[in-house]
């Protein structure tokens, strides 16, 4: 379940994760609620103690190539597991069927004196409903990932469904990631790359056009022109990109032995470096229709 207070600065208490897991074997779990989507190595672990820079990634966040940003939870149910394979280590996965992401719009109506009406369309991809569906159709994501030692992993993960309103034309995103974690001693390398394609944008546009303009038609008024001004919010064909993260960890021996870090069961400096690059191909930057 969702639920969030809302207050008069803007502040909101939410559940990020509400899922109940029967274990029927180490490599048979049902799980059901709400549930992180299995795209990438950064929505799964994403919690801040897991980190050490606080800033979160371009991919997943500033300008982000996930159908939606992290941390993303959708409702939905399926199966998780963890596969020994002897000496190579272990497999685990990840497979739900769940609500999905979808395209949350807000239109607001103006009419004017002299016979105009406005109509201001904010559209913006958005994690989905915490309860009914409101596209009728469910999308799925999994992920499966390589584990050959403590510390070392390789993940591959899916994403693929409905990310439009049931009033608008039916269109599909799909999404493919690669991410993997190398340990080298005190170095490690942690890594991620993200591609999506969201289909058929330019007749999402023109359907929700079409909408707007029913309803003002059917406000009753006979305005002599309607202005439709739309608000693409990172709306893209194509959204693609990866991030870095190199860290050297250490502590000098008179550090440790200082008041500074004597009182820490086992205190570490931690340098990092970050490299991280976003491209967005097909950007929406405006509408423009007659008729």
């Amino acid at each position: 379940f969702s639920q969030s207070v809302e207050g008069s600065h803007h502040s909101e208490l939410s559940l990020e994760q509400a899922w109940l897991e029967f274990a029927i074997t180490d490599w048979l779990k049902f799980r059901a609620g709400a549930l992180l989507v299995p795209l990438g190595r950064f929505n799964l672990n994403h919690d801040d103690n897991r980190w050490d820079v606080p800033r979160r990634p371009l991919v997943v966040r500033g300008a982000p190539v996930l159908p939606s940003t992290a941390a993303w939870t959708e409702v939905g149910m399926g199966f998780a597991g963890d596969i020994p394979i002897g000496d190579l280590g272990k497999l685990s996965y990840q497979v739900y069927a769940m609500n999905g992401a979808t395209l949350e719009s807000n239109v607001e109506l103006f009419a004017r004196a002299s016979g105009e009406l406005e109509a201001e369309v904010e559209i913006e991809p958005h994690r989905g409903t915490a309860d009914i569906d409101s596209k009728h159709g469910k999308a799925v994501g999994a992920r499966v990932a390589w584990s050959p030692g403590l510390g070392d992993e390789i993940g591959v993960s899916m994403y693929y469904g409905r990310y439009t309103p049931s009033f608008l034309p039916s269109e599909a995103v799909w999404s493919a990631a690669l991410d993997g974690k190398k340990t080298f001693g005190p170095f490690e390398i942690e890594a991620q790359y993200v591609y999506t394609r969201f289909q058929g944008i330019d007749r999402v546009v023109r359907g929700l056009a079409n909408q707007v303009f029913e309803q003002a038609l059917e406000s009753g008024l006979s305005p002599v022109n309607t202005t439709i001004e739309f608000e693409l919010a990172g709306l893209a064909d194509t959204k693609h990109g990866y991030w870095v993260d190199l860290r050297y960890r250490f502590m000098p021996d008179f550090v440790r032995a200082s008041f500074l870090a004597k009182h820490f069961e086992n205190p570490t400096f931690v340098l990092v470096a970050r490299g991280e690059q976003v491209w967005l191909r097909g950007m929406m930057r405006g509408a423009a229709f007659s008729g």
